[in-house]
């Protein structure tokens, strides 16, 4: 009983398929999961400059004088409301 034990216990041969096991998963899968992560927040970044553009195109295409554009974003240097164009 004790010599298989003790055969089992140093047997190398399954030695590099556990190291394989543990490489994968505490190195190539954290890299899997950073490179959709990048992805994932450049494709929002194109959804959101596409909506910003939308947005802007459809302001100046219905652009109205006496309108003003009530968004944070859209204040002056001196904290004042922009206008809309002037015809």
């Amino acid at each position: 009983m004790k010599k298989s034990v003790l055969r089992l216990w140093c047997d190398e041969s399954g030695a590099s398929a556990i190291e394989l096991a543990l490489v994968s998963a505490f190195i190539l899968v954290p890299l899997l999961l950073g490179a959709t992560e990048i992805g994932r927040r450049i494709w929002v970044k194109a959804q959101l400059d596409n909506a910003v553009r939308a947005g802007v195109e459809s302001h100046v295409i219905r652009r109205d004088p006496g309108r003003v554009i009530h968004h944070p974003v859209c204040r002056g240097r001196n904290g004042r409301q922009i206008r809309g164009p002037d015809r």
